[in-house]
């Protein structure tokens, strides 16, 4: 069977979101499945191993798509010495980010990645005509 993944949290994020996808996916493809992941490539996790990516089964056929993390611009406005986005203070451009992205990002801030994300899993399913589509979240968007 092939089965294309869609998730935001992937190795090297160390959350335990990311490690349940990628053992499910290890496991299934020990069992003889095809298995493709679409993953973000530049994203901003809070927590990072890069010993998960040791987890990663070889046969997995994985695709990752560049997007652009908001979090990622909220802490570069210093969001804080905490590197947590939730965290209340940090300078005014920080507050402005924080806001806008607890008010206008629905239904999550990831909302970002959801059109290139679209684009990739419809090439990929041009070709690849995958049996499965399984999306694992949070973040909602990836639904």
């Amino acid at each position: 069977m092939k089965i294309l993944f869609i998730t935001y949290y992937w190795s090297p994020c160390s959350g335990v979101s990311a490690q349940r996808i990628l053992y499910f996916v290890k496991n299934l493809v020990e069992f003889g499945h095809e298995c493709h992941v679409i993953h973000p490539k530049g994203a901003s996790y809070y927590g990072v191993d890069s010993s998960m990516e040791s987890l990663v089964h070889a046969r997995t056929k994985l695709h990752p798509v560049q997007i652009n993390d908001l979090t990622r611009f909220i802490k570069k406005a210093g969001a804080g010495k905490t590197d947590n986005v939730k965290k209340s203070g940090g300078g005014f451009v920080s507050r402005f980010l924080k806001y806008m992205r607890a008010n206008y990002f629905i239904p999550d801030p990831k909302i970002n990645w959801v059109n290139p994300v679209i684009r990739k899993a419809k090439e990929l399913h041009k070709v690849e005509s995958f049996d499965v589509l399984f999306t694992n979240g949070t973040p909602h968007s990836v639904h």
